[in-house]
Formats: structure tokens, C-alpha cells, sequence
């Protein structure tokens, strides 16, 4: 009966093609969000609308598993170049305690301003020049997709200095 039903309604099985296909397809979608969750939603409806049957859960849990690792590492590749001896010197010193700060640049620089009084506005300019001073904004980062800079910026964010300096 299944395949009766299967023809019925224009379904087939997957091919190697197809599975080519869609490990393409989900490593871009990989590059743009990283949710696992969102990922195996996204793979069951492209299998639906590309009218495929769709493999045991734990096998596209597996696709997407791949996919993300994937991502990750096209995002290491990506952030190769940006990572000249200067740049890296940089970013270590981010996370060595400053004696004027009392605290690591990286976490004076995570502080969110508390207020809108002057003090805060000249700590705030303070950052954006201790960043333009070492030509953060010249970092070429167009090859990123805008999503993947906002899940580089979690990751700074919310590691620890010793978690960063592990990696």
C-alpha cells in the first residue's frame, strides 16, 4: 500500500543527487542561522515541497548536525584572513587584565552603558575609539553573512575570557 500511496501522490525516494542536493542546500541555510531546531523544520518542508520521503529522524538529525559543523568550520575558513599576527595580538590582549581598566579590555568593552548621562556618552565614545584605534572598522567581514557575525558576536559575548583564550 505504501507505495501505492507514495505514487499516488508524486512522492519518491531520495537519491544520492538528492542527498548532494540537500546537504548543499542545508549548509547554506547553516551559514545563516544556527538553531538546530529551525534547521530540521526547514529540511522537512524542502523534502515535502521537493516532494521526497522523508528519512528517519535521527538521520536528518544527523544532515543537520553535519551542516552546522560545517558552517563552523567555513566560518573558521572565513575568519582565516582576519586573523594577521596584528589582528591576533589584538584580540589576546582583549582578554589580559588591564591595570588603567581594573579589568580585561574585552569585558570593559561588553559593559552596556547604564544611563544616558554624559559620563556613560564619553565612556561609549571611549570604545568606539579604543576600537578605531586598532582599525576594527576595516576588517573586510562583507563575506559573513549577517547572521553568522550576529552568532560570532553571542559567542564573544557569552564565553568566558578563559573559554576565548582556549579557542
Amino acid at each position: 500500500h505504501f507505495q501505492q500511496v507514495q505514487d499516488y501522490l508524486g512522492f519518491r525516494s531520495l537519491k544520492p543527487k538528492d542527498l548532494k542536493n540537500i546537504e548543499k542546500w542545508l549548509l547554506e541555510r547553516a551559514l545563516e542561522h544556527d538553531k538546530t531546531s529551525l534547521l530540521f523544520e526547514w529540511v522537512a518542508q524542502k523534502l515535502h515541497r521537493d516532494k521526497l520521503i522523508r528519512p528517519g529522524v535521527s538521520v536528518v538529525e544527523r544532515w543537520v548536525g553535519t551542516a552546522r559543523n560545517q558552517a563552523t568550520q567555513a566560518t573558521y575558513k572565513l575568519a582565516r584572513p582576519l586573523l594577521r599576527t596584528h589582528n591576533r595580538k589584538f584580540l589576546d590582549r582583549l582578554l589580559e587584565k588591564d591595570s588603567d581598566l581594573e579589568q580585561t579590555p574585552l569585558n570593559w568593552l561588553r559593559l552596556n552603558a547604564l544611563s544616558n548621562s554624559p559620563s556613560e556618552i564619553l565612556n561609549g565614545i571611549k570604545k568606539v575609539e579604543f576600537l578605531r584605534n586598532q582599525k576594527i572598522h576595516q576588517w573586510d567581514v562583507s563575506k559573513f553573512n549577517p547572521n553568522r557575525l550576529k552568532w560570532l558576536a553571542r559567542i564573544a559575548k557569552k564565553s568566558s575570557n578563559q573559554g576565548l583564550q582556549r579557542s
